[in-house]
């Protein structure tokens, strides 16, 4: 029977691998900025932050626990060979460790994917910051621009009279 910690430290995987893929996806410029406002919204901000530290602390307490477990077993299976009370007793721990180590990466790979969901989170905002300044700095170049070309036009008309 399968441990309800390891069945949910899968289930955050599956949910981070869909979050990434859904923040990665080429999506419309429509549909963009309507993720890119929910991410900025104040309460979303403060729910992610407590939900993401909580999620971190529990990952990292998961992968300690899969590193110790498999320390455990690691000395069980070779310090002591003669207390090995057959071929069973030794499958049975070699079957513990093989799941303690299943277990280490499943918990490296949801914390390692937790960072990397965080850095496209940022990297999302800075892209959308960056876009809107570039906007408002092309329009006020195109509003410039107009001016700046009717003096130019205007002067060398007063020259050529």
């Amino acid at each position: 029977m399968a441990s309800p910690l390891w069945l949910g430290v899968y289930g955050v995987l599956c949910l981070e691998l869909i979050i990434t893929l859904i923040l990665l996806a080429p999506l419309p410029e429509r549909l963009q900025k309507g993720i890119v406002k929910i991410l900025q919204l104040p309460k979303f901000i403060s729910g992610w932050t407590f939900f993401v530290r909580f999620l971190a602390i529990a990952l990292v307490l998961a992968v300690y626990d899969s590193i110790r477990t498999i320390k455990y077993m690691e000395s069980k299976i070779l310090d002591d060979p003669a207390t090995l009370t057959g071929v069973m007793a030794n499958s049975l721990d070699r079957e513990r460790r093989f799941r303690a180590q299943r277990n280490l990466y499943l918990a490296g790979f949801a914390l390692t994917l937790l960072f990397v969901i965080i850095r496209l989170v940022q990297m999302i905002r800075s892209n959308t910051s960056l876009k809107e300044e570039l906007k408002d700095i092309s329009s006020q170049q195109s509003s410039t621009v107009p001016s700046a070309a009717n003096q130019t036009t205007a002067g060398t008309a007063r020259r050529r009279n």
